[in-house]
């Protein structure tokens, strides 16, 4: 009988914790990431776009950088589209394109060279 006791509990605690990995996975699969690239000219743009975009529906972080002349969103997916957040920025007069993410590492990396070398 003791025995019977403890399979049971190893159940229990294993399906326990399969439930809490599966909704991990889950709440991170319920996110978008958004990279762009957009013509920020100096510090001001920078900060006008991330107040911009920081009150856009659904945004969970945000990161904008006009060094590299990059954008990075991510949102909750389904309470805001990729088109809706360009198209907000779009609306404050910049030019703004989707990349993926290795041009986005690649554009960071690069602003953080020129940055160290004086550039």
């Amino acid at each position: 009988m003791k025995k019977i006791i403890q399979v049971a509990v190893v159940l229990l605690l294993t399906m326990a914790f399969s439930g809490v990995v599966n909704a991990q996975k889950e709440k991170q699969a319920k996110n978008t990431a958004l990279y762009l690239s957009c013509n920020m000219d100096c510090h001001s743009c920078e900060n006008k776009l991330t107040e911009l975009l920081k009150f856009e529906k659904g945004v969970r972080d945000l990161k904008c950088d006009f060094k590299s002349n990059t954008i990075y969103v991510l949102y909750k997916t389904g309470s805001n589209t990729n088109e809706a957040l360009m198209k907000a920025i779009e609306k404050k007069g910049y030019v703004v394109t989707s990349i993926s993410k290795d041009a986005y590492d690649s554009l960071m990396e690069a602003a953080k060279g020129n940055a160290e070398h004086g550039h």
